[in-house]
């Protein structure tokens, strides 16, 4: 098959699963649209499908036609514009991306919108979703601060005094990498880049540690104390997630030294924080006070895709960018840690734990994101030495086997969002994480498929689906 009819399959794949949802809804689709649910499953997916379309090379064929994909796609934007009938400021920043549920947008659902347009402009080739892109983008450049920061807006444009931003994976970071990725298009773009890319650099980070701030105040560039959880930051789901978007910025500007250079830096620093025996990394840690995290979850603890699949595909990406033979150490150190500590017995004869201590022990218990915990560790096996990359396979392996490819980790063909050592769910009510299992499993699946030519792993993710 070629590289377009494996991706146009892949898409064939989850809008059969999109339109059995629509189907069984029926009269509460536009209500669980309002929950964001339906949008966030199908634009969150687009983004991970059409990114690793290209490790993809043996897929089987769907029913769905692909004439229906596009179909599925316009409902969604139409669930969009019913919500959008007031007036037509309120409508053009709906459509443009920028989230409608609250009394303020500003920086985080134009990354959803904006991101998955292009990834179906790149799938279908229809320019309307191009013009869709280039629609958040515009009213994006319309609404950055000078000093290069997404701030929050009412819906008159006014400016929310009080803005808070999130300088990573729910903010500045994801919107800076659908920019990016819009730039390789159309250049005019790449102004914008360049002024998301040093906001993020100048405020986004304690240059003190190389380290990246969980909230900063738009407005100031302060960071952000929580009344909650102070200045403590995740730095999966913050550093990791800057230092990929800076890496991008440094695709497009091979020139902008800075941008590898902050990004390997961030890297390096989370490094520094690892226990020195087990190699293990806290998830949370206090940026601006320099010190161990108490208070925000998961604190000391870390959970296998949250902490350790970020750094995985943080450093990957690196040293696939910059070939940093530091890099290339820190990832087999790092797998190396996680393979050995995070491996649990008890779970259904042999599993990745969800949450653990850097001592390597915790509660077994497995959650929803090993699907994309399996396709990073496989897709850092390529840069790793033969003995750990035998591992990997071998352990993705046997947690699809004891977990996926068995009703303890499969329930009425649903993934469930968390279940405790002895199969149940660990909680009296526990959903599915549609978005979750859609995102993750064509992906994990997939790429297990390819590494061990074992079909099973997708046979049930067609199921599931």
């Amino acid at each position: 098959m070629n590289r377009k009819k494996d991706i146009l399959q892949l898409y064939n794949q989850l809008f059969q699963f999109l339109f059995i949802l629509k189907n069984m809804w029926g009269r509460y689709y536009i209500a669980a649209i309002k929950k964001g649910l339906y949008i966030n499953i199908l634009f969150f997916t687009l983004i991970y499908l059409y990114g690793c379309d290209s490790k993809i090379k043996k897929i089987q064929p769907f029913i769905l036609p692909f004439s229906k994909v596009t179909k599925s796609v316009d409902v969604a934007f139409q669930g969009i514009q019913l919500l959008c009938t007031d007036t037509a400021i309120k409508l053009k920043i709906i459509r443009s991306g920028f989230n409608y549920l609250n009394t303020h947008f500003g920086n985080t659902i134009s990354f959803d919108i904006g991101l998955a347009s292009l990834s179906l402009y790149y799938a279908t080739g229809e320019t309307k979703y191009l013009e869709q892109a280039k629609e958040t983008a515009a009213l994006l450049d319309s609404l950055v601060l000078k000093n290069g920061l997404i701030p929050e807006y009412y819906l008159n444009k006014k400016v929310n005094p009080n803005s808070i931003l999130y300088p990573g994976t729910w903010g500045q970071s994801n919107t800076l990498c659908f920019i990016c990725a819009l730039s390789e298009i159309d250049s005019s773009y790449k102004t914008l880049c360049k002024k998301l890319a040093d906001g993020l650099l100048t405020y986004g980070l304690n240059h003190k540690n190389n380290l990246a701030y969980f909230q900063v105040y738009a407005i100031s560039g302060q960071p952000y104390n929580s009344k909650e959880f102070g200045y403590e930051s995740q730095l999966g789901s913050s550093s990791c997630a800057i230092s990929q978007s800076l890496l991008f910025v440094y695709k497009l500007f091979p020139t902008e030294k800075k941008y590898l250079n902050e990004s390997l830096k961030i890297l390096k620093s989370i490094w520094n924080l690892r226990d020195r025996e087990t190699n293990l990394i806290s998830e949370c840690y206090d940026v601006y006070n320099n010190k161990k995290a108490e208070r925000l979850y998961p604190a000391n603890q870390f959970r296998y895709d949250d902490m350790g699949g970020s750094y995985i595909r943080a450093l990957t990406f690196a040293y696939q960018i910059s070939g940093d033979k530091e890099i290339q150490a820190i990832l087999n150190q790092y797998i190396e840690a996680l393979l050995k500590y995070t491996w649990d017995e008890r779970l259904g004869g042999g599993a990745f734990r969800y949450l653990s201590d850097v001592t390597g022990h915790g509660t077994p218990q497995v959650e929803t994101m090993y699907g994309l915990f399996i396709a990073s560790l496989i897709e850092s096996s390529q840069y790793v030495n033969n003995n750990i990359k035998k591992v990997i396979i071998e352990k993705c392996s046997e947690h699809a086997d004891n977990i996926y490819l068995t009703d303890f980790g499969v329930k009425n063909f649903m993934i469930p969002h968390n279940i405790s050592q002895d199969g149940r769910y660990t909680a009296k009510t526990n959903d599915s994480q549609l978005a979750y299992a859609v995102i993750q499993f064509p992906l994990g699946m997939s790429l297990l498929t390819q590494a061990t030519n074992n079909y099973n792993y997708i046979y049930i993710e067609q199921i599931v689906l």
